[in-house]
């Protein structure tokens, strides 16, 4: 193997390396409820994935349902695309954020 062949097989290395850490502290931050962890990716996720989800939330087939309301201090109006389950005698609603966001 030449000089070059040595230098990419240690590049490579180095990026897996570098993913298996990355992996390792995203899945210690969700167990410990790390919010170093938890907060990029909830700014991720209200950036990216929710204007997505927002836009089929509602038409039929769609496994998002949007909740509107008003910031209690702010009074800025939010739509929060959410996941609700029809049950016996209404609907059962997950928490996107956990019952602890504000």
């Amino acid at each position: 193997m030449g000089m070059l062949g040595r230098t990419l097989v240690a590049l490579l290395t180095a990026v897996g390396i570098a993913a298996a850490v990355a992996a390792a502290i995203v899945v210690i931050g969700f167990r410990r409820q790390d919010p170093r962890v938890l907060r990029p990716l909830v700014r991720w996720q209200r950036r990216s994935l929710n204007p997505r989800a927002l836009e089929t939330a509602g038409r039929p087939g769609d496994q998002h349902s949007i909740i509107r309301h008003v910031g209690r201090t702010s009074g800025r109006e939010y739509a929060t695309p959410i996941g609700a389950v029809r049950v016996a005698g209404g609907f059962e609603i997950m928490l996107p954020y956990g019952s602890e966001a504000h």
